[in-house]
């Protein structure tokens, strides 16, 4: 751990999100027993942010029904658009998607889920020019608190 820098880019809020054919497409803020029964479509076991709401539906008490997982983000966001099921997916991948009103963001009351994205290296790494560039411009990207 005391090996690696860490580079605090931006916090990335984990969306729930509806397409234009499902029944809940005409919601806003929905409470999150509403959630109960829904078809949903997630990412690959194992990935943040299928960890980050399965933990938050076990602790609700909400079952989904788990209609498939991929590991693909743009099928994801193809299945939610026609309408296969509701979906969750970083906010960062479908700003074209909610600009052309393809999907929306079903918010959930009083619930939000963020991560915090880092870059991570070795303190030990060789650090090429080009790699010296590429942080140094994550680093003017990064949020500023």
């Amino acid at each position: 751990e005391d090996s690696l820098i860490k580079v605090p880019l931006w916090e990335d809020e984990l969306v729930m999100i509806v397409g234009k054919g499902h029944p809940r497409f005409k919601e806003d803020t929905i409470e999150l027993s509403m959630l109960r029964n829904e078809s949903l479509i997630t990412r690959e076991e194992g990935s943040t942010e299928r960890n980050q709401y399965d933990q938050l539906l076990r602790d609700s008490n909400i079952n989904m029904k788990r209609k498939w997982s991929s590991s693909n983000t743009e099928a994801i966001k193809n299945a939610v658009i026609h309408g296969k099921g509701l979906g969750i997916i970083s906010k960062l991948f479908i700003e074209k998607e909610l600009s052309e009103g393809l999907l929306k963001i079903l918010y959930i009351n009083g619930i939000k889920v963020t991560r915090d994205l880092q870059l991570i290296y070795h303190k030990d790494k060789y650090i090429s020019p080009v790699l010296q560039g590429f942080i140094e411009t994550c680093r003017e990207m990064a949020y500023k608190d």
